[in-house]
């Protein structure tokens, strides 16, 4: 765990993290997670940080929202390939 870097050093990492892995062409999502998970790693330690993600994970699988996704693909699958039938 890291404990010598002040906020604005931990920033700079991160925005730098975020641009360099964005002009290598890797997709948005993948950057940010990476980013924060490697940036939670050396800040916190690899139990708090696997918690937070457990946690936030769990807590997204239980939104309506997020449940509507997948049921809202689905349905879109099935009457496109009624249509075609």
């Amino acid at each position: 765990m890291i404990e010598i870097l002040s906020e604005k050093v931990i920033t700079a990492l991160m925005l730098g993290g975020v641009l360099v892995l964005v002009m290598t062409g890797f997709p948005i999502a993948f950057v940010i997670a990476s980013v924060a998970l490697i940036m939670g790693f050396l800040l916190f330690g690899g139990d708090i940080t696997y918690h937070i993600l457990y946690s936030r994970m769990y807590s997204m699988t239980l939104s309506y929202p997020f449940l509507a996704v997948p049921l809202f693909t689905f349905m879109g699958g099935y009457s496109a390939n009624d249509r075609n039938h």
